[in-house]
């Protein structure tokens, strides 16, 4: 009987990593062999995990996801378990495709109306909303994209609801003009607006990732100039070939004077980002980059996310290599 359970187990697991979310089951027997496989296997990495409660995985597949997409891979299992939870704030970004930095991943994060107001809980953290906008998205249901984005620039830290708000303007193709004005007139009088504000007057969609808006928030406190973002340059060498440069900051006759690069590990040991390529060509491309920006006789700051959250680091390493401070 309990090969049979397996069986059909392995069956709902290749389901649910087809569907891109942890799997929930409600059969006694079901649960059991899952269990037991958790607790059975926990050193091997073909055994499961369950990162929530009644939530499950491969260990080998859920070890090779970023941590925004197992987080949205939570959300999507909760739902299965609550169809009526709302989710909102970060849980509720992930499912509109917003970039929400790794800082801000942990919890699940569901609305309480008045009518169900259960207390929050190590997994999950409820917003009281009155009424909230909802919709549903790929079977989800989530507050709507508006009303998420200003929680989120609202009560997050500001690099971090700055990220939020850069994906915001790219998802939307609108900029941080529109981004203010519908904060300012759809949520006034709520909590939290003017701290929403100040995120989104410093929004920009040209960043890629939440990592380089964490960096650019952190430049600007720190009292720098404001930096343009990818930057292109033209291969000194290759016509028609040219390279992107996280942050540049440019002369009054539109020169680059210092550039600036995000580094992470990313682009060297995760599939996603190698295109096809092993980490040693991905090494030699990334030198071959370098190289060729050099040419420029341009200096470049590089450093990591670690540093850019540290303000003493970031501003000595910004400072060394000449990025000019706000005026």
């Amino acid at each position: 009987m309990s090969k049979e359970v397996d069986k059909r187990v392995d069956y709902q697991l290749a389901i649910a990593e087809s569907e891109r979310t942890c799997l929930v089951v409600f059969e006694r027997d079901e649960r059991r062999s899952l269990s037991r496989r958790v607790n059975d296997d926990a050193d091997s990495e073909e055994g499961l995990v369950m990162p929530y409660r009644g939530m499950y995985a491969r260990k080998s597949t859920w070890n090779a996801l970023e941590p925004d997409e197992q987080a949205l891979w939570a959300v999507r299992g909760a739902a299965a378990q609550h169809p009526k939870w709302a989710f909102c704030n970060v849980s509720a970004a992930l499912v509109h495709g917003l970039g929400v930095a790794w800082d801000s991943l942990g919890k699940l994060h569901v609305a309480s109306t008045d009518g169900n107001r259960a207390p929050s809980t190590e997994e999950v953290e409820r917003h009281y909303i009155a009424r909230p906008s909802l919709q549903k998205i790929d079977g989800v249901l989530v507050t709507d994209l508006m009303s998420t984005a200003f929680d989120c620039l609202r009560s997050l830290p500001r690099g971090q609801a700055v990220a939020v708000a850069d994906s915001l303007l790219t998802k939307t193709g609108h900029d941080r003009e529109w981004l203010s004005y519908c904060i300012a007139t759809e949520f006034r009088g709520y909590k939290g607006v003017a701290r929403a504000l100040e995120a989104a007057s410093i929004a920009d969609p040209r960043s890629e990732n939440p990592g380089e808006s964490i960096a650019r928030e952190a430049m600007i406190s720190l009292g720098f100039a404001v930096p343009e973002l990818q930057f292109e340059i033209e291969d000194p060498l290759e016509e028609g070939r040219g390279y992107r440069v996280d942050f540049a900051w440019l002369d009054d006759s539109g020169r680059p004077i210092v550039f600036a690069e995000l580094d992470g590990y990313r682009k060297t040991c995760n599939p996603k980002y190698m295109n096809g390529r092993s980490a040693e060509r991905v090494l030699a491309d990334e030198r071959r980059r370098e190289s060729r920006i050099s040419a420029y006789r341009v200096p470049v700051a590089r450093f990591s996310l670690a540093e850019a959250k540290n303000p003493f680091i970031l501003e000595a390493i910004l400072d060394r290599f000449g990025v000019p401070w706000a005026s």
